[in-house]
């Protein structure tokens, strides 16, 4: 069977965007001269300052959302229990997974803290 489909452009684009990338920062290491210390270029700094903008915001957004998410399932959960449910035992069981999460993302925190140092 015979298929006429062409391809919209912008799917093209985004297909060639990951094989042009390297080569614009290439151009920019050679625009700037391979700088030893590239926060002193003011294009680089100017940009660093509003991917950081952006980025800042995300990590504000992401939150900012956290903590009512955890609050309200936590609610939906007690809410919607049974009547012969032990309270006791969800509130253990709450607190020891948190911990094994806190305690999980410290190691990980910490093996990443030292391999980077």
């Amino acid at each position: 069977m015979y298929c006429n489909a062409r391809a919209h452009p912008s799917v093209i684009l985004l297909l060639l965007v990951p094989l042009l990338v390297p080569y614009s920062v290439l151009q920019f290491q050679i625009i700037a001269g391979f700088p030893d210390d590239p926060s002193k270029v003011v294009y680089i700094k100017e940009s660093t300052k509003w991917f950081s903008l952006v980025g800042g915001g995300f990590i504000d957004l992401i939150r900012m959302l956290v903590i009512p998410i955890v609050f309200i399932s936590i609610v939906h959960v007690i809410l919607h229990m049974e009547a012969g449910a032990n309270l006791k035992k969800l509130v253990v069981a709450m607190i020891s997974t948190n911990l094994g999460m806190v305690a999980v993302a410290a190691i990980v925190g910490l093996t990443w803290g030292m391999l980077l140092v």
